[in-house]
């Protein structure tokens, strides 16, 4: 070891560290869509109707909250158009470009460099 250059990377690199690009796809299960009956916005809407509230009236509340009212018109277990987003995936996110980290010189190397320090002394 002592015959190589002082200056080459040590053989004791850590290993890189592990990207995004690196791992596996884990295959997510899509999430199973929100019914209307069951969104936030549009969920007690049905449930007025459910109860026999005069139509007329949910529509006017539903046009206070800046609702469609001809969602009414739609079966109650049809997904949402309130869909939450898919959870994010490291496939979707931009590639940091990370820097690579430096090699650490034979002479830094904490195993090998005292040995080179012994061989400048001469």
């Amino acid at each position: 070891m002592l015959d190589k250059d002082p200056n080459d990377p040590s053989p004791n690199q850590p290993p890189p560290p592990a990207t995004a690009a690196d791992a596996p796809a884990a295959a997510a299960p899509a999430p199973e869509p929100v019914k209307l009956t069951d969104d936030p916005d549009y969920g007690p809407f049905f449930k007025m109707m459910a109860v026999k509230v005069p139509r007329g009236a949910i529509e006017i509340k539903m046009q206070q909250k800046g609702l469609d009212p001809a969602m009414l018109d739609k079966d109650p277990n049809d997904p949402s158009p309130n869909q939450p987003p898919p959870p994010a995936t490291a496939a979707d996110a931009p590639a940091a470009a990370a820097p690579a980290p430096e090699p650490v010189k034979l002479t830094d190397d904490p195993d090998y460099g005292p040995f080179f320090k012994m061989k400048a002394v001469k």
